[in-house]
């Protein structure tokens, strides 16, 4: 069965309905999503292409959004940020980021010098009133508006973890370095996920478009709520399973370091399983001013339990109308991974994996290719998920 892609077109200030993109006038399109950063978008719009005609001075960027639709689902959202007209061609290159990018172009509306500078807070609090503040700035006057996307947080940063902070209004930060910063803080230590979601009406023609502040992370965990996602690299719709290893940011001691020189070394000694080099690395949190030894040991376990081990980031490329398609599998989403060993379905063991494995990932990036023939690929990138258990590789 093949993909059906749509593409549409809305106003950013507004994110009201503009035209739909005829998927006749685009070719090489890929659309990528990306954990706590924006993706991309990419196509070239054929302008003598008959059902093009007079789309493109609806396309203006910055002020357009443009929603890739597979299959009656929104599988990409994000700001056409750059048009580029070649004559001799008849063809305009389009591009853009998702939704989280905007915020790159947004300052922080307040002077947060006081606010949260003797108070410790819980960071997503933090996140959640620049977000908020910033997207309450308009300027009818001048015609000029936030876009209506909502904000929300989802779970709550335990207290040992709570940090102080000053933001200055003199100094004009951006939004996005700002939530960037505090979201980086690592897993089961003040830091979180940002997930902008995107979501119709009751039809293509009304758009929803939420920020949500995730802690201790987004996405959707295998075996929770009924999520069971799962490829099996022996189905026809997976085209190809690579699993690359990296040993250059491996350390089995992690020395972390605040903004106040006070520093705290944490070494992983169980689970490693055999003898190894000492392998060591230093964290600096320039973000956090004199955090307390209790954070700089959640730091020392969050970074040691992800660095233990080289690095793995295995990539599946399946088919964009598969069961674990973008438009179901998100970045921060689960996905159980499945090699078969001796004896499944008759299939012939894996030369890397002779005895297979069964292991759950988390998905890092999502890349969506369109082929001429109309075909979709996604390239899942994944990743370990977030834990305190230094992980062991199947080999």
């Amino acid at each position: 069965m093949s993909s059906t892609l749509r593409y549409y077109a809305y106003d950013l200030s507004t994110l009201a309905y503009k035209a739909e993109i005829p998927a006749s006038a685009l070719s090489g399109v890929t659309f990528s999503s990306e954990l706590n950063n924006p993706g991309q978008f990419s196509g070239t719009l054929k302008l003598t292409d008959p059902a093009a005609q007079g789309i493109s001075p609806l396309l203006v960027p910055g002020n357009t959004a443009i929603v890739a639709d597979l299959n009656g689902s929104p599988a990409w959202g994000g700001i056409l940020w750059t048009k580029k007209y070649t004559r001799s061609r008849l063809e305009a290159e389009l591009g853009g980021s998702e939704w989280w990018s905007y915020f790159g172009s947004r300052v922080q509306a307040n002077d947060y010098t006081n606010t949260w500078a003797s108070t410790a807070t819980d960071p997503v609090q933090i996140a959640y009133t620049v977000v908020n503040d910033a997207l309450g700035v308009s300027y009818p006057s001048q015609d000029l508006y936030s876009p209506p996307f909502s904000v929300s947080t989802v779970g709550a940063t335990p207290s040992p973890s709570w940090i102080t902070a000053s933001y200055p209004l003199v100094q004009y930060q951006t939004v996005d370095s700002i939530v960037t910063a505090l979201a980086a803080q690592g897993y089961e230590a003040g830091g979180f996920d940002v997930l902008v979601t995107t979501a119709y009406g009751s039809t293509p023609a009304t758009l929803d478009v939420g920020v949500v502040l995730s802690y201790p992370r987004a996405g959707n965990i295998y075996g929770t709520g009924g999520w069971v996602a799962t490829a099996d690299i022996s189905s026809d719709w997976v085209t190809e399973f690579e699993y690359p290893e990296d040993a250059t940011q491996t350390a089995n001691k992690t020395i972390e370091s605040g903004m106040g020189g006070s520093g705290y070394s944490f070494m992983n000694v169980a689970g490693v399983g055999s003898r190894w080099v000492l392998l060591e690395q230093v964290k600096t949190h320039s973000g956090v001013d004199n955090p307390s030894p209790v954070m700089l040991f959640n730091w020392a376990i969050a970074d040691v339990a992800v660095a233990a081990w080289p690095a793995v980031a295995p990539l599946l490329t399946v088919r964009s109308d598969s069961p674990v398609g973008p438009s179901v599998v998100h970045p921060g989403d689960d996905l159980r991974v499945h090699v078969p060993g001796p004896g499944f379905n008759q299939y012939p063991p894996d030369p890397m994996f002779p005895s297979g494995f069964d292991i759950v990932w988390r998905v890092e990036h999502t890349e969506t290719t369109v082929n001429p023939e109309g075909v979709a690929t996604t390239a899942i990138t994944l990743n370990v998920p977030p834990s305190t258990t230094p992980y062991q590789p199947p080999l």
